[in-house]
């Protein structure tokens, strides 16, 4: 088992004399995972990131992948688009039904991510106005490179199957 040891002192005054109090604490990781799962904050956040991506995903699923015309439409999209720049491929070449699946469930990582950001800097900050300007300048250092690892990683995957 895991577990991390401290020891711990407090000096107390009392009548004029200083009293060293120590006491003995171990800390183990299901204590660790109990305080951040205190007061069911996190639990709740945990659910609605579940949510969050499992609503997005079948949105893509219903809307993009089942729909030809749809599906037509997407090979012109910026979302393929960018992942064929950054990782040099072919579209043409590939399976694009496979390749759109990977792309919903990246977009749906990425947009359950950053709404379940949102609402912690939301439980953090509240004041409205610093809230935005964090917020604006949060989303533009932590989705742009979201958006382009992960769309990398899709992008040697695929070519990692077409070899």
């Amino acid at each position: 088992m895991i577990s991390i040891k401290s020891i711990s002192a407090l000096k107390i005054k009392v009548h004029n004399k200083y009293y060293e109090v120590g006491w003995y604490r171990e800390i183990r990781p299901y204590n660790i995972i109990l305080f951040l799962f205190n007061g069911g904050y996190m639990i709740s956040y945990l659910v609605f990131y579940v949510v969050a991506f499992i609503l997005v995903y079948l949105i893509y699923e219903l809307f993009v992948i089942r729909k030809e015309n749809a599906l037509n439409k997407m090979k012109k999209s910026k979302d393929v688009l960018i992942l064929s720049r950054l990782s040099k491929l072919d579209v043409e070449k590939v399976n694009f039904k496979k390749l759109v699946r990977l792309l919903a469930l990246t977009n749906a990582f990425i947009i359950s991510t950053m709404s379940t950001l949102v609402l912690l800097l939301n439980k953090v900050i509240t004041n409205i106005y610093l809230w935005i300007i964090i917020g604006s300048i949060g989303a533009l250092v932590v989705l742009i490179p979201l958006i382009m690892i992960c769309y990398k990683f899709i992008g040697k995957k695929i070519k990692k199957e077409g070899k």
